[in-house]
């Protein structure tokens, strides 16, 4: 007898006919073995959710992909609640032929069992549905995949359905996993734009929320205590201090709008697009002193170093004209304020001040931003004691929070230099004066750029509004500037 020396793919192919069509031994399983079954069918089930899960982002998702995953996904799922309900009847009806094992026969037999699961005629024709959609995406995909075709409010929908079959028949799918992906559902539904279906399950959902039972610490718990520990432990730095040092929160008073007169005329003359620059300077500090008190000292020397670099772009370009801004601000960083580019500190009246302290966050920037070796190096001779001189200010975990800490307050201290009490009243006095030159112009244009299709307002009733803004602003420019 002469024996094949490699291996043949028709008799592999025969063999895994075989395997398929033979199902007996599950009919004779104990309940042991049924148990052990479910346990591996269900881990099928939890990774086709984890790959659902985990390509579910704006620049991975895809239709198809999905859909090839729906499609296997929801077949087992089926097919295992029919098992589960009933294992000795669904295996004898699945073992009659091949027109009883489809997907079409199978949905057929669970809305029939759901029957009996207190399901109300509008629930149960939303299963119905559901599964008639994603039956007629899988088909697509899997023998026509030429063209797709999504929906941004069903995915939702077969969440709900995942979750509410494994309640209703006990599949036991990971808790943590229903919960994400209820979460998912919930965010789909809050975030649609358009239209959506009818809550007909909203009441089961809630009763299936309470019943899920998560991990004692899940990943983002355990990251947050990671943190938590970082800024509740404190250790004695070289020079006697301890580490984290605290800080105190910056005050960002008014900052001067782009065109002063439109603290009153709520309109721009010239609008340009570095305008709202302007708008982030305080939400940067805000979130430099929660990062910070956080234990986030990256994300705190981050926020620093970008509110210290808008506040210098923007106090500049207020100050230069609108011809020269429209170049300046397609280039400037925080470089261009320091070094061979110090000169732009004397527009800024601040050269002599704030020099040495914006050169080395500078530094800290590029050490951070683009890990230069350099950059760590001249950090460490700047250094005052023996753990900065030796330890590396970027990554070193003792270190970083001293890091964060100078960044922060070089922007403490930008921060209340511009945008102060005293420089409140200078700015509205020059609000107020540029609203004299601007009052008739902005009347004017206001009321013939109307949007919308809205009709014009009149110019007496802008004219009126804008006195009557004005005069208030008037009012409180003077109590602040006679200290009242």
């Amino acid at each position: 007898m002469e024996v094949e020396s490699f291996l043949s793919f028709p008799e592999i192919t025969s063999e895994a006919q075989e395997n398929y069509k033979d199902l007996t031994k599950l009919k004779k399983f104990n309940t042991k073995q049924k148990g052990q079954f479910f346990k591996e069918r269900r881990l099928t089930l939890e990774k086709f959710l984890e790959l659902i899960l985990n390509t579910d982002f704006p620049n991975l998702a895809d239709t198809q992909v999905h859909y090839s995953l729906f499609g296997p996904f929801f077949e087992l799922l089926v097919k295992l609640c029919l098992l589960k309900e009933n294992w000795e009847d669904y295996l004898s009806i699945y073992l009659e032929g091949k027109s009883k094992r489809n997907f079409e026969y199978a949905k057929s037999q669970l809305l029939n069992k759901l029957k009996n699961k207190k399901l109300n005629e509008k629930q149960l024709l939303r299963v119905k549905e559901t599964l008639d959609f994603v039956q007629v995406q899988r088909n697509n995909f899997l023998h026509s995949p030429f063209k797709g075709y999504g929906h941004y409010a069903t995915q939702a929908q077969f969440f709900e359905l995942i979750a509410i079959l494994d309640y209703l028949f006990g599949l036991k799918i990971s808790d943590d996993l229903l919960f994400e992906m209820l979460n998912k559902a919930y965010s789909y539904k809050r975030n649609n734009s358009g239209f959506d279906f009818e809550e007909v399950f909203e009441d089961l959902i809630k009763k299936i929320y309470l019943s899920l039972k998560l991990r004692d610490k899940e990943l983002d718990e355990l990251i947050e205590q990671k943190y938590d520990n970082i800024t509740s432990t404190f250790f004695e730095h070289d020079d006697g201090t301890f580490l984290p040092k605290q800080i105190e929160p910056v005050e960002v008073g008014f900052i001067q709008y782009p065109e002063p007169h439109i603290i009153i005329t709520d309109w721009y003359e010239e609008p340009q697009d570095w305008y709202p620059l302007y708008t982030l300077i305080g939400d940067f500090a805000e979130q430099s002193f929660l990062c910070y008190q956080k234990g986030y000292y990256y994300a705190s020397i981050a926020c620093s170093i970008n509110c210290c670099e808008y506040i210098l772009k923007y106090e500049y370009l207020r100050r230069i004209k609108r011809k020269d801004a429209k170049d300046f601000i397609k280039t400037a960083t925080l470089g261009s304020f320091t070094g061979d580019n110090e000169k732009n500190l004397i527009k800024l009246k601040i050269k002599s001040k704030f020099s040495r302290k914006l050169k080395i966050l500078n530094k800290i920037r590029r050490a951070l931003y683009h890990y230069n070796p350099k950059e760590v190096k001249e950090l460490q001779k700047l250094g005052k004691t023996f753990i900065e001189k030796t330890a590396n200010p970027i990554t070193d975990h003792l270190l970083i929070s001293m890091t964060a800490y100078k960044a922060y307050n070089v922007m403490k201290e930008l921060v209340e230099h511009f945008y102060n009490e005293k420089t409140r009243i200078k700015f509205i006095k020059e609000g107020l004066k540029d609203y004299e030159k601007k009052k008739e112009l902005a009347a004017k244009e206001i009321h013939q750029n109307q949007f919308g299709g809205l009709p014009p307002v009149s110019k007496d009733f802008i004219e009126g509004y804008m006195k009557k803004k004005n005069e208030f602003i008037k009012k409180e420019y003077l109590n602040k500037k006679n200290g009242i």
